[in-house]
């Protein structure tokens, strides 16, 4: 279906949502969904996602899932790999769902829907998708600009069905012990530093002796209040250099999962962070936020419009996709100094309003 294809009422419908991954990606997929579940009450809507980025998914009311064993999909052995996704395409086809809309436009995001019987799966035509994902849907979507943030690009797909949905804040459920668990933790409204990204994006980081001097800079000034840091779990190489660069362990929230993550970053004054799942998780939250950007493009890794500072470096070769860059220019022209700069700006905004 293509040209004059007309998406149908989702109202009463089951619908099965498409974003398998990654974390950031996932999360830049939420104001979408939970705008057409809000536009629509009366369907019922089950997102397909890896576990690894299921977390937060599983903390939405109303919103059921189907998750993809990771690990178990890139093992080794094939029988395994077999064995997992048979499973999950039982899952898929025991809902008999209406119609799926995927969001992720790639060849795996497209196999399960077609593969599992739905007859009706509507997703991106040419330039919002790759991997010949056109050819295993059969309700097509141009996007009338390819070109565009991922948040503009998936709320285009959602009001594809109603002109009438808006992107929703996520409203993340926590029990009331790990409330009182984090409030407890940022109980003075820290300003928050996250230097980590997921190992896939490495080149993302930005140097750790760079973190060093901004963590300095801003515990000298009593604008900023509270300073700490919050890192991953796989970020334990993070904290020993900035123990070095620091010769004292750097203050840090406590382990939170990321559900808590989301109640201590609506805590903080701001938070500073490299592209990552975090920044895209306080963007959604409305949190204010300073972004560095560097290899990634400005243009499709934007967080939403609000209380931000985008640093983008005047790199040649910037934007990049090369992961294993051994220069990185655009980090190091991202410099601490300019960070701090727009650090100052935006709380002094902040206090303005």
């Amino acid at each position: 279906m293509t040209g004059s294809f007309t998406p149908p009422d989702l109202d009463h419908k089951k619908v099965l949502i498409v974003r398998l991954s990654a974390l950031g990606d996932v999360i830049r997929t939420l104001p979408a969904v939970l705008g057409l579940m809000r536009r629509f009450p009366e369907a019922r809507f089950t997102w397909l996602v890896e576990d690894s980025s299921a977390g937060l998914l599983r903390a939405l009311p109303g919103l059921d899932l189907i998750e993809v064993p990771r690990a178990e999909m890139r093992a080794r052995d094939p029988r395994r790999v077999m064995r997992a996704w048979r499973r999950v395409r039982a899952a898929v086809r025991a809902e008999a769902f209406d119609l799926s809309i995927d969001f992720h436009g790639v060849l795996k995001s497209g196999i399960y829907p077609l593969l599992s019987g739905i007859p009706l799966r509507i997703g991106y035509e040419r330039g919002g998708s790759k991997e010949g994902h056109r050819w295993l849907i059969n309700g097509r979507f141009a996007l009338p600009e390819p070109r565009v943030s991922r948040y503009e690009r998936n709320m285009a797909l959602a009001r594809f069905f109603s002109k009438d949905v808006v992107p929703a804040v996520p409203d993340f459920q926590l029990a009331p012990e790990r409330v009182a668990r984090v409030d407890a933790a940022t109980a003075d409204r820290p300003l928050l530093l996250f230097p980590g990204t997921s190992e896939h994006g490495r080149n993302k980081r930005w140097p750790a002796k760079y973190w060093a001097w901004l963590y300095r800079k801003l515990t000298e000034s009593s604008e900023s209040g509270p300073v700490r840091f919050v890192f991953g779990p796989a970020d334990g190489a993070y904290r020993e250099a900035l123990t070095e660069l620091l010769e004292q362990a750097p203050p840090e929230l406590p382990s939170f999962s990321l559900v808590e993550l989301t109640r201590a970053l609506q805590r903080a004054r701001l938070l500073v962070s490299c592209d990552s799942g975090p920044m895209h998780l306080a963007s959604v939250l409305g949190v204010p936020l300073v972004a560095m950007l560097g290899p990634s493009d400005p243009v499709l890794n934007q967080p939403l419009p609000g209380r931000n500072r985008l640093i983008v470096p005047e790199a040649p070769c910037a934007p990049c996709r090369n992961r294993k860059c051994p220069v990185l220019i655009c980090q190091d022209l991202t410099t601490p100094r300019h960070v701090w700069g727009q650090v100052v700006s935006l709380l002094e905004e902040l206090e303005a309003s």
